[in-house]
């Protein structure tokens, strides 16, 4: 059975934290749609580069995700903390068995906003630790990307990969993982 991936995007997203996963998941057979959080297709990210958007996410909320991808980045990991529409859509999938991954800032600015990671280990980017922190009660972990059940979070764009390769392992098994990636020469994989 085929596997699919939500792909947040608001304004202001970091780039390589949505396209990487976007473009792996592609790669590993995984069906990817980029979600406009907004009423437009075109959604700039952090960085000034405009991403042409499959859909818009308000008309997908019945749709089933295998899992489901906040990227970070400022304001658009904030942006998509402040959006109703946002917070249902991952509780309604999490309910249904999705993976949520949040990277960068969104552990915090999403996850950690709104509960998600109460009772979680996570990890997030550096600058976020502290406010992530005092919503969760806890403190993050200093890893690269963090696994707790059905939350996958990480740090940064440069672990993004690492991230992506997390979350397919996830979804279709180590081996599928590892070949995607030993395909592209990451050397983080055995």
């Amino acid at each position: 059975m085929s596997k699919k991936a939500a792909i947040l995007l608001a304004e202001g997203f970091e780039e390589v934290e949505a396209l990487t996963p976007a473009d792996f998941f592609h790669r590993s057979g995984i069906e990817v749609k980029l979600l406009s959080i907004e009423n437009q297709d075109m959604v700039s990210g952090s960085h000034d580069i405009t991403v042409k958007a499959h859909a818009k996410l308000k008309d997908v909320m019945d749709e089933k995700f295998d899992v489901v991808i906040a990227p970070g980045g400022i304001p658009g990991a904030a942006n998509l903390g402040e959006s109703d529409l946002v917070i249902d859509f991952i509780r309604q999938k999490q309910e249904e068995g999705a993976i949520i991954g949040a990277i960068c800032a969104a552990p915090a600015c999403v996850l950690a906003q709104h509960g998600f990671l109460k009772t979680r280990s996570y990890t997030c980017n550096p600058g976020f630790v502290e406010m992530a922190e005092k919503m969760v009660g806890h403190d993050a972990k200093q890893e690269r990307v963090v696994v707790d059940g059905s939350i996958v979070t990480s740090c940064a764009a440069g672990t993004a990969a690492e991230f992506t390769h997390k979350i397919i392992e996830l979804l279709l098994g180590k081996q599928a993982a590892d070949e995607v990636m030993k395909k592209n020469l990451f050397s983080f994989v055995s």
